[in-house]
């Protein structure tokens, strides 16, 4: 094993090991064994090591590039320099559906990223095996309750199924990433009102107003959520 196939390796194991403790549950090696990991495979279902030795380099290399850039460049476009307005999410999004991947104790492995209650790993749970018809992709979750995370959002960029703890987003025109990134950190910033007497529901949420910025004539300045995100990520 090369050295850069086990630095693509030990992140995926690191995961795993997260539900080990020292309560009675520690990494003994049969525990060990029996854990199991996702890799990308070749067609014969084989492990693809030149793929994962090849993403390695590239993502050092794209590292690298991002470093040398911020040394040349940049800070991130201050939030002082535009104008905010209030809006309802109902301005923005044209559903708040909640999750119905069904128990979670009922659920069989599989590759379906499950989104729940939690307020850690972008509400990111464990993958799962559900019918297309109960996955929902390129949305904003936000948690109803539990964890002490009622409220906090996350934005996923991929297809992935929600327990009926979350609720997800689904937005009335095409949103970029970036936007949807934005908006989900103004979401955040309102989750003090929310609790265990409060919980996240499909209506407050739709009513809830968050503050965006707006461009001169009082719309929705996009642009700056675009560049501002962008100034963040070549950081």
């Amino acid at each position: 094993m090369t050295e850069s196939i086990a630095m693509f390796l030990i992140p995926l194991i690191k995961k795993q090991l997260t539900v080990l403790n020292w309560g009675g549950n520690g990494a003994t090696f049969g525990r060990l064994k029996a854990k199991s990991i996702l890799l990308p495979t070749l067609s014969n279902g084989e492990p693809d090591w030149e793929y994962m030795n090849g993403a390695f380099y590239y993502n050092l290399k794209e590292l690298e590039h991002r470093k040398d850039k911020q040394l040349i460049k940049n800070t991130p476009l201050k939030l002082t320099n535009v104008e905010w307005k209030e809006f309802s999410l109902s301005d923005i999004f044209s559903e708040a559906k909640r999750g119905n991947a069904g128990a979670k104790s009922k659920l069989y492995n599989g590759s379906i990223p499950l989104i729940s209650a939690r307020k850690q790993d972008n509400g990111f749970d464990k993958f799962v095996n559900v019918p297309e018809t109960k996955t929902i992709k390129n949305c904003i979750s936000v948690v109803n309750n539990g964890d002490g995370a009622a409220g906090r959002a996350f934005y996923h960029n991929y297809r992935y199924t929600a327990t009926q703890d979350v609720t997800n987003l689904i937005g009335k025109a095409k949103l970029s990433n970036a936007e949807k990134m934005f908006i989900s950190v103004c979401i955040i910033h309102q989750e003090n009102k929310y609790g265990h007497a409060n919980k996240v529901t499909s209506d407050r949420l739709m009513h809830q107003k968050i503050k965006l910025p707006v461009e001169a004539n009082g719309k929705i300045n996009w642009n700056f959520m675009d560049e501002y995100i962008e100034s963040i990520i070549q950081l």
